[in-house]
């Protein structure tokens, strides 16, 4: 497949997700935020899977690597060094890459199974509890308050 293809495809069929399960409006002007994050990781999202598809692997092997590669902004994140910091926090706000290119790879590859849409569905809680974390020991570092390592606990506990 031509990037092009997989770079239309993808801008279709996100689109049309988030417009369908959250009614997004993708105008600037209302949410430029949301669009600019939006084209982003669609853009990543495209180049990601250009080179993914001529592969063998499978979504769902996109799938925990996104969990690995959310589990590394939070070591990023929880570290003192603000270069790492910064690192952690890119490494967040990209993590939807990954679920866009694994959702995409199934889709064109008709790799759909019962398996992979309950991975995604493990990767998305892991992925809650992984960005949570970093931000508690983040705050913590930061603050040197023991409320934040309780939180923390609580978190991963319930």
């Amino acid at each position: 497949m031509k990037y092009k293809s997989i770079r239309n495809f993808v801008y279709k069929r996100d689109i049309k997700l988030y417009k369908h399960e959250f009614n997004w409006d993708f105008k600037f002007i209302k949410a430029p935020y949301r669009k600019i994050k939006t084209i982003l990781n669609i853009e990543l999202s495209s180049l990601v899977l250009y080179f993914v598809y001529k592969t063998n692997l499978k979504p769902n092997h996109i799938t925990l690597f996104g969990v690995i590669w959310i589990l590394m902004g939070c070591i990023l994140i929880s570290s003192e060094n603000i270069s790492m910091i910064f690192l952690g926090l890119i490494t967040f706000f990209t993590k939807r890459v990954l679920d866009i290119v694994d959702g995409t790879l199934a889709h064109l590859k008709n790799q759909y199974s019962k398996m992979g849409h309950e991975l995604d569905l493990w990767a998305g809680e892991i992925n809650k509890i992984l960005l949570i974390t970093g931000f508690c020991i983040y705050i913590f570092n930061v603050t040197d308050n023991n409320i934040y390592l309780l939180i923390l606990i609580l978190n991963i506990l319930l």
